[in-house]
């Protein structure tokens, strides 16, 4: 049901950038190449946005916070790190001077 939802969102995106990117005094309608060039940005530009949201969802769609998942504005619970544990290997090389 929410991915329903996600669809037409990007749906609606769709019809938006494609009236938004005709112009109000030209009475042809758009070409081929036109409008598929207006489809792939849109495409482009849309389909981060859904998936971000999905995934969200997905990861929010809990009641108590656990080790992967928590509800919205909590924060998820990470085993502790070990003692000397790299973080970020680039981080740890660039600080040691490598």
């Amino acid at each position: 049901m929410k991915f329903k939802g996600a669809l037409s969102c990007l749906a609606v995106l769709f019809a938006i950038l494609f009236v938004a990117c005709s112009s109000k005094n030209e009475s042809k309608t758009p070409g081929v190449e036109e409008a598929v060039s207006t489809a792939v940005d849109a495409y482009l530009y849309g389909y981060p946005l859904i998936t971000f949201d999905v995934a969200r969802m997905q990861q929010t769609n809990v009641a108590v916070p656990d080790a992967e998942h928590a509800p919205m504005g909590q924060m998820s619970k990470y085993p502790p790190a070990e003692p000397g544990a790299l973080v970020c290997e680039p981080l740890e090389a660039a600080v040691r001077g490598r």
